[in-house]
């Protein structure tokens, strides 16, 4: 799926913003975009990830089109970019979001990327997902991810461990009380 997200030419990679919405962005009284914030998990990815319109809020949805067509428009002024690339930018928004794995539209996002790359309507996903779980490599992989997993009894002493007196404490909250704790000589 991934490989199908670029364009496959041989233009480059861009600094992408993982987070870019409303919250992230000053602009002055004329509008002009003056800073960015918060570029702490930024990273470099093809220039379709630059081309896929941002969002607003933590919409899972895609934008109306009119919005997309304003983020464009400053693009397709400058460059004249083939169609394929918005096509691969659209992809691409689908994808950013199922990554961060935030909305509960996780299977609708996956269903549509799904659709769009492989040119298919209606495929059944969770009969897509049970055929490859079910493959050998697949399950090898599995087993060794479940050598990692902490035991039952492990989950169940370290979820008691984080509650205390009905309520979650924050991880701050326990640091400062067993800071506190060692502080206290042995009596």
């Amino acid at each position: 799926m991934i490989p199908q997200l670029s364009t496959g030419d041989n233009n480059g990679f861009t600094l992408s913003h993982p987070d870019l919405n409303l919250g992230k962005i000053f602009a002055n009284d004329d509008l002009n975009v003056t800073c960015i914030i918060d570029w702490g998990s930024a990273s470099v990815g093809p220039v379709t990830e630059l081309l896929s319109t941002p969002g607003l809020g933590s919409n899972s949805s895609p934008l109306p089109e009119p919005l997309v067509a304003a983020f464009r428009s400053p693009y397709s002024q400058r460059w004249h970019l083939e169609p394929r690339y918005w096509a691969k930018a659209d992809m691409m928004w689908y994808f950013s979001r199922l990554v961060r794995l935030l909305s509960m539209q996780d299977y609708n996002l996956f269903r549509v990327l799904y659709e769009t790359l492989n040119k298919v309507e209606g495929e059944d996903i969770p009969r897509l997902f049970g055929n490859r779980a079910s493959q050998e490599h697949n399950r090898q992989l599995l087993a060794t991810l479940e050598e990692d997993d902490i035991s039952e009894e492990e989950l169940k002493r370290e979820e008691s461990a984080a509650f205390v007196s009905g309520r979650a404490e924050t991880v701050e909250e326990n640091w400062c009380r067993e800071e506190a704790d060692s502080d206290v000589p042995n009596q």
